[in-house]
């Protein structure tokens, strides 16, 4: 009977052991295929909708830094958050210099976030491109270089470029929202939601 116990409890114990091993398994291989759980229309949503929130309370032009103060208050409202209750619990750490650089096109900010040199020298083949950015999906979707992950932030970055304009946007413009995403995106959802309304109201200041 002592024998019997001491077998069964190896045995569960054993299996516990595979079954946690199993669970990490899986958990490491789904980290490289999900980046992020917020999709990018939640994200484009909550830039446009802060992007109103700015013209209901302001008309006049700003210089970035003073931009980005108001639209950082503005985005930390309890009515914005309330309304977009999934960036309510994100610590936005908007830098107003990275995107004063990406206004200028200067991609050296890019350096300041830890991408592979495989992922900056795509990205930096796609802002100094005569091309619109969505004719290198294919290129990254083939790209053997890439992991999944990075394929997903670029593509997701493509996708966040896009706004919905009557006027339309420039594809240099778009370029800059390209990059902002990619750069805010190693932060959180709050900062990738502050840059985009930065970037877009800069453009048609």
């Amino acid at each position: 009977m002592k024998k019997t116990l001491i077998l069964s409890i190896s045995l569960m114990a054993l299996c516990t052991a595979c079954s946690v091993e199993s669970d990490s398994v899986v958990s490491v291989s789904n980290k490289e295929q999900v980046v992020k759980s917020t999709s990018i229309s939640d994200l484009t949503s909550a830039s446009l909708t802060l992007t109103k929130y700015f013209y209901n309370n302001n008309n006049s032009e700003m210089e970035i830094g003073e931009l980005v103060k108001t639209v950082d208050g503005l985005a930390k409202s309890d009515s914005f958050l309330k309304e977009y209750s999934f960036l309510a619990n994100a610590y936005a750490s908007v830098s107003t210099e990275d995107i004063s650089r990406i206004v200028d096109k200067d991609w050296s900010v890019l350096d300041n976030v830890m991408y592979s040199s495989e992922f900056q020298m795509q990205v930096l083949k796609m802002v100094n491109g005569e091309e619109n950015l969505d004719s290198y999906s294919k290129e990254i979707a083939s790209n053997p270089d890439l992991n999944l992950s990075e394929k997903q932030i670029l593509f997701d970055g493509i996708k966040m470029s896009v706004v919905s304009l009557e006027t339309g946007v420039d594809d240099e413009w778009r370029k800059r929202k390209f990059m902002g995403y990619l750069v805010a995106q190693y932060d959180n959802d709050l900062t990738v939601v502050i840059t985009a309304t930065v970037l877009d109201i800069a453009m048609k200041q």
